[in-house]
């Protein structure tokens, strides 16, 4: 993604998954680019691990 000065390999975090009826899902990822975030397609995305870190998730109102 030469827009962000973003080459193979770079690393993010996904925090939202955007479920599309017709064409590619969208996700969007951080950790790319400091203090944003970068919406990618699913073929622009490889997993590198899967890790999960508790059991049950907070969230706050």
């Amino acid at each position: 993604m030469p827009k962000f000065n973003l080459k193979k390999g770079s690393v993010g975090v996904i925090v939202e998954h955007y479920s599309m009826s017709q064409g590619e899902d969208g996700y969007s990822v951080e950790g790319l680019i400091e203090q944003d975030t970068v919406e990618v397609t699913e073929p622009q995305i490889k997993l590198l691990k899967v890790e999960q870190t508790s059991e049950k998730a907070t969230f706050f109102n």
